[in-house]
Order: structure tokens, then C-alpha cells, then sequence
């Protein structure tokens, strides 16, 4: 057998965690939910599709003004429940009172 050779035959599965900001830019709470949604979903597919050992991914969707910044939008799904129901608002949970924190319109 060859240097590095797998002699278990098991292979680890891998957690992704993926990281993301999103301007405020003064648009109200539904625009940005639905742009942080946006974004939570390109960025779980694209981890699942670029890795095929990752079985887990988390997407933190934070939300920013000029001033502070804030969590809006985690996204935590295994691979199995993505590939079942490829769906941001199942697999995630919303942080809407980082609106009011931040100052911004519900």
C-alpha cells in the first residue's frame, strides 16, 4: 500500500461555518430578511456542492449599519435535511429583534 493510504476506511465528516455581512443601506426589515435569505441559501448550497465531505453547515447572515452590527439570520441543516428540503426559512432562525437594536423600521 502506498504512503497515506486509508486503512480504517472511514472518513470524518466536516462542519462548515460560513460567515456573512449585509449592508443595512436603510432598507426596511422585510427587504433585508429576504436578502439575508438569499444569501443563506447560495452560501449552504455552495458549501455543500464545492465539499462532499461537509455534512453540516452554518450560515450567520449578519445585518450592518454605520454604526453596529448585529445578527439577523443562522442557518444550521445537515446535508441529508438540505438535500430533503433545500429551504433557509425551515432550517433557520431569525433574529428580529437585531432590527430594533439597530434602529431600523420592522
Amino acid at each position: 500500500m502506498g504512503a497515506g493510504a486509508n486503512l480504517g476506511g472511514s472518513v470524518r465528516a466536516e462542519r462548515r461555518e460560513v460567515d456573512l455581512r449585509l449592508p443595512a443601506q436603510g432598507l426596511p426589515l422585510p427587504v433585508l430578511r429576504g436578502q439575508a435569505e438569499a444569501l443563506a441559501r447560495a452560501a449552504t448550497q455552495e458549501a455543500f456542492d464545492r465539499e462532499v465531505l461537509v455534512s453540516q453547515v452554518s450560515v450567520k447572515v449578519t445585518l450592518e449599519t454605520e454604526r453596529a452590527a448585529a445578527p439577523l439570520l443562522q442557518v444550521n441543516v445537515s446535508r441529508a435535511n438540505w438535500l430533503a428540503r433545500p429551504d433557509v426559512p425551515t432550517w433557520g432562525r431569525y433574529f428580529l429583534d437585531s432590527a430594533t437594536l439597530l434602529g431600523l423600521e420592522r
